[in-house]
C-alpha cells in the first residue's frame, strides 16, 4: 500500500512484463497490489523476476526467484534397533536437499533377502522413524528409504541388512499389585518380549512368608492379571510369577505384599463398599418411608394429606352407593299382619291382627286392623 498510488511493473532479466501478459505469463492488478502469475513451459521459465513499485516520492524494488522443483535426495545414515523376532525399527537421516519442494512422507521398503517383493512401509508425516512389524523369526532382511515430495519419490538410500532373532523363551513378566476387595488382591500381569511366540499361560505361585508350601494359580496368557483370594488378615505373602510360551518357561518374577488387619464394619465402611446405585436407591427408599411417616401423622393429627384424601375419596363413593338404597326405601313403609296371641301364647280365637308400620327411620308404629276375616 502506498500513498499517493503507485505504479507496478514486472521484470524478467532485462525484458519488461507487458500488463497483458505473454504466452505463459499474466499480470493480474487491482488497487494498491499487483500478481505475476507464470506457467512454466521450459527451463528458461525459471529464474529472477523482479517488481518495481514508483511514485512521484520514491522507488521500491523486490525480486522474486522461480526455482525448478525436483524430487528429493535420498535419506543417509539408515540404522537398525530394537530388533527382536517379529518387530523392527528403522532410523535415518533426512535428505540434503528436499527438492525445492515440502517432503511429504519416508518411504521404507523391506525384503527378505534372495526375495524379490518388496513390501512398503509409509512413514507417520515426516517422522525419520519407521517401526516394522509382522516379521519372521531367525530371519535375514533387506531395508531402505527414500523421501517423497509434491513433484514425486527420489532415490533410495543404501540398502541395510540385519537379522531377527530366534524363538526363544519369553521374558519375565512385570508385576504391580493392588488391593481387592475383601480377603483379595489383585496382581497386574505386563507381558514383556514374549520371545517370538505368544504367551500360553502364567504361573502364579504365593504362599505367607511363614509357611514353606507354595499354593499354585494359573492364569491364561490372554489376561492382563491374576486374583489371589481368600488369603489371610494381617499377613505378608511371598509370590513368584512365570510365564510360558511353546519353547519354555521365562525367569520368575518375584513380587512380595501385605495384606492388613480385619477391617471394622462400620457405617462409612458399608457404604463404600455400596455402588452409586445401591446409594441412591437407598436413599431413595429413606425419602420415601419418611413422605409415608409424614403423611400418617398429618391423617391422625390434621386430618389432611394424601392418606386422608384416599379415605375421604373411598368414604364418599361408599355414601353415594347408600344413598341410592335409602331413597329407594324412602318414603315406603312395610306392612306386617301378624294374629294376635294371648297372654299364655296361644292364638287369639278373634281374627283380629295388629299393623305394624316400619317407617325409613327404624321408628315402629302399631295400631290394630278393624277388618274382620
Amino acid at each position: 500500500m502506498s500513498n499517493p498510488p503507485a505504479t507496478m511493473l514486472w521484470r524478467r532479466e532485462r525484458f519488461t512484463i507487458s500488463a497483458e501478459g505473454t504466452a505463459n505469463t499474466r499480470v493480474h492488478s487491482a488497487e494498491g497490489k499487483s500478481v505475476l502469475e507464470v506457467t512454466p513451459m521450459s527451463d528458461r521459465d525459471f529464474g529472477r523476476y523482479n517488481c518495481t513499485a514508483r511514485n512521484n516520492i520514491g522507488v521500491r524494488y523486490q525480486e522474486f526467484i522461480l526455482a525448478q522443483a525436483d524430487v528429493p535426495s535420498n535419506p543417509y545414515s539408515v540404522r537398525l534397533s530394537a530388533v527382536s523376532q517379529r518387530l523392527a525399527t528403522v532410523t535415518f537421516m533426512k535428505p540434503d536437499s528436499h527438492g525445492g519442494v515440502p517432503i511429504s512422507y519416508y518411504l521404507v521398503q523391506y525384503k527378505e533377502v534372495g526375495s524379490q517383493d518388496w513390501r512398503d512401509v509409509k512413514s507417520h508425516s515426516v517422522q525419520t522413524t519407521v517401526v516394522l512389524t509382522g516379521l519372521e523369526p531367525n530371519t535375514t532382511y533387506e531395508v531402505r528409504v527414500a523421501a517423497v515430495n509434491g513433484k514425486g519419490q527420489g532415490e533410495f538410500s543404501h540398502t541395510e541388512t540385519f537379522q531377527t532373532l530366534p524363538i526363544r523363551e519369553p521374558s519375565p513378566p512385570a508385576v504391580h499389585g493392588q488391593r481387592g476387595m475383601g480377603k483379595a488382591y489383585r496382581l497386574g500381569l505386563v507381558k514383556q518380549d514374549d520371545g517370538g511366540m505368544p504367551i500360553v499361560e502364567y504361573i502364579v505361585k504365593y504362599k505367607t512368608d511363614k509357611e514353606e508350601q507354595w499354593m499354585t494359580k494359573l492364569v491364561p496368557g490372554a489376561n492382563d492379571f491374576a486374583m489371589l483370594q481368600p488369603l489371610q488378615w494381617n499377613t505378608r505373602y511371598e509370590v513368584e510369577i512365570t510365564a510360558r510360551n511353546v519353547k519354555g518357561l521365562s525367569e520368575p518374577t518375584f513380587y512380595q505384599f501385605f495384606m492388613p488387619q480385619k477391617p471394622d464394619i462400620t457405617a462409612e465402611s458399608l457404604f463404600s463398599g455400596l455402588g452409586l446405585g445401591a446409594v441412591v436407591g437407598l436413599g431413595l427408599g429413606a425419602l420415601l418411608l419418611l413422605l409415608v411417616l409424614v403423611d400418617v401423622s398429618c391423617f391422625f393429627l390434621r386430618h389432611c394429606g394424601l392418606l386422608m384424601c384416599i379415605t375421604r375419596t373411598l368414604c364418599s363413593k361408599k355414601t353415594a352407593t347408600s344413598g341410592k338404597g335409602k331413597e329407594i326405601e324412602e318414603g315406603k313403609a312395610a306392612y306386617l299382619k301378624l294374629p294376635l296371641k294371648e297372654e299364655n301364647g296361644k292364638e287369639s280365637l278373634k281374627p283380629d291382627t295388629i299393623e305394624i308400620k316400619v317407617h325409613s327411620d327404624n321408628s315402629i308404629h302399631t295400631k290394630p286392623d278393624d277388618s274382620k276375616a
